[in-house]
């Protein structure tokens, strides 16, 4: 069954989700988390409330992705990271505890691969 690059988004940010609370002991706390600089997929919080708020920014890859997602090949743009940046910021002024970013790359079925990768500059 061939999906749609809506199909393929709702079903990466679900796996994503399964992913981490089934094996990153975290809890999901927002879905489509508005702010006033970006939307956010995810943000998700370990059990452990020493440890920092996780905000994930997932992409649905329409082709197996290999190279760095931070080069110049980056899937996410400047203004993109900018933006998320500021509602990482406006995140962790709310919550009063760090948050990290991560991006989370899904390749396409049937093998639905997720890979994270750190922002290099967070």
């Amino acid at each position: 069954i061939a999906l749609t690059k809506n199909e393929r988004w709702i079903l990466s940010e679900w796996l994503v989700a399964l992913d981490r609370t089934e094996t990153h002991d975290e809890v999901l706390y927002y879905h489509q988390y508005e702010t006033p600089y970006a939307e956010v997929d995810l943000i998700f919080g370990p059990r452990d409330p020493s440890k920092p708020l996780i905000l994930i920014e997932v992409k649905a890859a329409s082709r197996l992705v290999s190279q760095s997602l931070w080069g110049r090949e980056s899937i996410l743009s400047r203004a993109q990271l900018a933006r998320l940046e500021k509602a990482r910021w406006m995140i962790e002024l709310k919550a009063k505890r760090p948050v990290r970013f991560l991006l989370a790359v899904v390749d396409p079925p049937p093998s639905s691969r997720i890979r994270y990768f750190e922002a290099p500059f967070w």
